[in-house]
């Protein structure tokens, strides 16, 4: 019953990350064309910083996508219980680092958008 909503939400975490790397690209690349452009250099600057949150949030849907695929395979059988601690354990060391670099990040992302 708790396996089917964990494989769910890997899947959907780890479709997401995907789309984020895309749209981070995408909108990064822009920001990298908008520099060359003299026209309107102020809109280069928001799509970088733009580009930066979007990084965060496929980050962050990684290490989601892992914490939940993580329970999902030791529920499922495919492997023990050892290897779940050993694996998730890293990874949520991991996530509490990913936080506070989002933390900082963002900040500095609202400093700079009230410039």
């Amino acid at each position: 019953m708790l396996v089917e909503p964990l494989r769910e939400g890997a899947l959907t975490a780890a479709i997401s990350t995907m789309l984020l790397f895309l749209a981070c690209i995408s909108i990064g690349s822009a920001g990298v064309l908008l520099t060359l452009s003299r026209s309107q250099p102020e809109r280069a600057v928001r799509a970088l910083h733009l580009s930066r949150v979007v990084s965060l949030a496929g980050g962050t849907g990684a290490i989601v996508a892992v914490l939940l695929a993580v329970p999902y395979d030791y529920l499922d059988g495919r492997i023990s219980g050892e290897t779940a601690v050993i694996t998730e354990l890293p990874v949520g060391l991991i996530a509490g680092v990913w936080c506070l670099i989002a933390a900082a990040v963002m900040v500095r992302a609202s400093e700079t958008n009230r410039r």
